[in-house]
């Protein structure tokens, strides 16, 4: 079983090269007027370590599913050696109900090789984005939002409870930020956060 972050920060905090490595989909990549997710982490690393002492490399793509990373995986792994920790999400795209096992294999296919590679790998689940969290609509957004916790969710829980990993949900935490925030500011946040 992997020890997740603390495992990496122990390690970093003994002079223990860690690099992070980032896989994520557009959640995680730079778009107009965001910073992304890796790069405000990255801001953290160089107030904690030093600058640059600890990178957060970002490989996040817009539009790509878990497959994409699935595909590329090992290269990633040989072109970042200084990786010690992998950041897994691309969770929102190309969710269905028949896209499951597929899914699932392709995560446990990352999950894999970084164990493999002496990585730790920790699973991140998506980010909510929508209040209400409803299936119904023809907007891309509400469906991605509901797939991705009833079809894509379950799938990280069982493949970190295999293999003994953390897994950060980001789906509850901000799903609670977009419950709890009064209706005036919402749209604030929805936007800092899709």
């Amino acid at each position: 079983s992997s020890g997740g972050v603390s495992e990496w920060f122990t390690e970093v905090t003994s002079n223990f090269n860690g690099d992070v490595l980032w896989l994520g989909d557009s959640t995680w990549t730079v778009r107009p007027n965001t910073i992304p997710f890796p790069d405000k982490i990255q801001d953290l690393f160089n107030d904690y370590f030093g600058e640059n002492k600890v990178k957060s490399i970002n490989k996040s793509v817009g539009g790509v599913s878990i497959h994409y990373f699935a595909d590329r995986i090992n290269t990633l792994l040989k072109d970042n050696p200084t990786v010690k920790m992998v950041m897994i999400g691309a969770g929102l795209n190309l969710i269905t109900p028949e896209t499951v096992d597929s899914r699932k294999r392709s995560l446990e296919k990352i999950v894999v090789a970084c164990l493999e590679n002496n990585k730790i790998p920790v699973i991140c689940t998506a980010q909510a984005h929508q209040v209400p969290n409803v299936q119904d609509g023809d907007s891309w957004t509400v469906r991605s939002q509901f797939y991705t916790e009833k079809y894509d969710k379950p799938i990280r829980e069982s493949i970190a409870n295999k293999y003994g990993l953390q897994l950060i949900d980001f789906t509850s935490f901000t799903q609670n930020l977009l419950d709890k925030t009064d209706e005036n500011n919402r749209p604030l946040l929805v936007a800092e956060i899709e």
